[in-house]
């Protein structure tokens, strides 16, 4: 009996880094995937500055405290009055 179809070519298993254009494509597909579905992953970790009003420093004047203090409450009452209305 004669076969209909021949035999396919048997083929290697081929890596998707085989060539370095398939891995720069797939490079820049997992930074636009993460782009829009994982965005911390691209930025760099934050940075924070503590203020250096509450650090213990000797040359630090009373009236600088306390004028500190008069404006963070004063912007609190600010914003609970936002808030009320």
């Amino acid at each position: 009996m004669i076969k209909e179809t021949p035999n396919l070519p048997e083929t290697d298993d081929v890596s998707l880094y085989e060539s370095v254009d398939s891995k720069k494509f797939h490079d820049a597909a997992e930074r636009a995937l993460n782009h829009y579905l994982n965005p911390s992953v691209l930025k760099s970790p934050f940075t924070r500055k503590p203020s250096t009003m509450f650090l213990l420093a000797p040359d630090l004047k009373d009236e600088d405290l306390l004028a500190h203090t008069c404006e963070s409450l004063a912007q609190a009452s600010v914003m609970a009055g936002d808030f009320a209305a």
